[in-house]
């Protein structure tokens, strides 16, 4: 991945606004085919939340309150609740071992394959501490402020943080960033702290660890992973933190 593309990323996830949907506990279960519309140029007006470049190239934005526009090279396509989407919030974009591509959204989560979609309602189970008795490399946001949802293949499992003392409890643990690093490791950004697993051992990075002077305070918007195995941390009110 080049630098202009992780500034971009970065930027981009900066920009998105505060004002979260809230999900409901209606389930929704669709498998339809899209049908989408052509243009030659990026249509959305408000804010991107999402890039994600799949294995062939292709690239899925998703915006926060118009759905997804895909760009294969050459024009857009546009996919919306019209088409089957759970919602038009995305929060996240990636891609399994088989080639579909999953969408994080505000109420739910909608994965497309061959052209259809399937959706999954974003209802969690029972809170788990213990992290080891679950599998899964797909994580998504849990609409909570404690924890993230991980999906084994049938059940999105709600695992807990193990969370340090919040010196500053207007800041939440809710999840604002997703990425995963060449190792396989996944990384958490969430408002208050940065947090890192490796299917042995939850981290946590707080300002402390990242080392911020005591006039700075962390308020992480996104985390980015790059293929040379450095961590890019977008943070309201500094920057951008490399690690």
């Amino acid at each position: 991945m080049n630098k202009k593309l992780i500034y971009l990323i970065l930027i981009l996830a900066l920009k998105f606004s505060c004002v979260e949907k809230k999900s409901t506990k209606k389930e929704i279960n669709k498998n339809q085919s899209v049908e989408t519309s052509k243009t030659d140029s990026l249509k959305f007006i408000s804010a991107i939340r999402a890039i994600f470049q799949d294995s062939k190239g292709n690239y899925w934005i998703g915006s926060h309150n118009e759905g997804i526009g895909f760009y294969n090279g050459k024009s857009f396509n546009f996919i919306t609740t019209k088409e089957g989407l759970s919602d038009n919030q995305i929060r996240s974009i990636q891609e399994d071992e088989n080639g579909k591509i999953w969408f994080g959204t505000a109420n739910g989560i909608s994965v497309y394959d061959e052209g259809k979609f399937t959706n999954y309602p974003s209802k969690n189970n029972n809170p788990l501490l213990d992290w080891h008795k679950t599998k899964g490399d797909l994580w998504f946001y849990a609409w909570e402020e404690d924890g993230i949802n991980r999906f084994d293949g049938i059940n999105m499992n709600y695992l807990i943080f193990p969370r340090p003392k919040n010196k500053h409890p207007d800041k939440s643990y809710g999840v604002t960033g997703i990425s995963k690093d060449k190792d396989g490791k996944v990384w958490i950004a969430t408002y208050a702290a940065l947090f890192s697993y490796d299917d042995k051992m939850v981290n946590i990075f707080d300002a402390e660890k990242l080392i911020l002077k005591d006039n700075e305070q962390l308020h992480i918007r996104s985390v980015l992973a790059d293929s040379k195995g450095r961590i890019w941390i977008g943070n309201n009110g500094i920057g951008v933190l490399r690690m």
